[in-house]
This record gives C-alpha cells, sequence and structure tokens, in this order.
C-alpha cells in the first residue's frame, strides 16, 4: 500500500519555495541599486574654475558635464545634421576621411577612390562651433608607400 503525500506538507514546501524566491529577488534588487550607485558615482566628471567679472578674487568649482564624442562619416549627410544643436550636445568628434579602397562606385559615402565625401564638411562646421575634431581613414592596403601616399592626400588637402 502507498503512502499519500498530505496536502499540508505540499502546500508547506511550496511557500517556502516562494518565500526564498521573494528574498532572492529582494535580495538582488539592493545588490543591483547599490551597483547602480557605485557606477554613478564613478562617473567621471571634470570642474573648471568659475570665472567671475567682479573685483573680488572669489572663485568656486563649476561642474561641467561630460557629452558624448560622436563619430561622424559620409553615411550621416551634412545638410540633414543641425551644427549648431549638434554642437551643444556633443564633447568631440572622430571623423571618417577615407573609407578604404573597396568602396563601390555607387557609395553615397564615399567616393570610388575610398576619401569620404562629407569629411570637409564636417570638419569645417563642427570648427566654427569651437568642438574639438579627430580624423581617421581606415584602408585595406598592403603596400606601405600607398598608405602614405593617402595620408598625404589627406593632410595636405
Amino acid at each position: 500500500m502507498r503512502k499519500r503525500i498530505k496536502p499540508i506538507v505540499v502546500y508547506v514546501v511550496l511557500a517556502l519555495l516562494g518565500l526564498a524566491l521573494v528574498i532572492a529577488n529582494i535580495h538582488n534588487t539592493s545588490k543591483q541599486q547599490a551597483h547602480l550607485q557605485n557606477v554613478k558615482s564613478a562617473i567621471p566628471s571634470a570642474t573648471t574654475p568659475k570665472t567671475t567679472t567682479s573685483s573680488t578674487s572669489s572663485s568656486s568649482d563649476e561642474e561641467l558635464k561630460l557629452n558624448p564624442i560622436i563619430d561622424l562619416s559620409g553615411w550621416q549627410l551634412p545638410q540633414d545634421i543641425d551644427y549648431d544643436v549638434l554642437s551643444n550636445h556633443i564633447s568631440g568628434a572622430i571623423i571618417r576621411v577615407f573609407g578604404g579602397s573597396q568602396i563601390s562606385k555607387d557609395s553615397n559615402a564615399a567616393s570610388s577612390n575610398g576619401v569620404d565625401k562629407s569629411f570637409k564638411t564636417h570638419i569645417k562646421e563642427l570648427q566654427k562651433r569651437d568642438v574639438p575634431v579627430a580624423h581617421y581613414f581606415i584602408t585595406l592596403s598592403y603596400f606601405l608607400q600607398k598608405c602614405f601616399s593617402i595620408q598625404t592626400y589627406l593632410l595636405l588637402d
């Protein structure tokens, strides 16, 4: 004859399992909140002395928000960008000037020789607004001389 499990035992086991899940959830949530606070406090910020026009020489630290640094290329068309709004929301820009020699002739972003079509406009507009600009180029060249000739072309042009 088989023994039957009493329903109260099943209810107690299920209740304990449910209680363990609730406690684990509360513990996990508190650990996530603590980790989030640690991460928020570790976000770097730059401070600069606040300049005053009065004759007193008091100065206080003004906190600056670090905005993102963006990557622009010919895929972001200059006519679609409001550079005034953009410059207020970024800390800098990295501009692609050469996209490699494997570009197809019908590419909207770069010429068939790989030079990005919009890099001059992006650089000119961002420098007008005092946004720091860096440049990069991608090459698939196997010959060092070709790399140097491409780099010289881009720097002198």
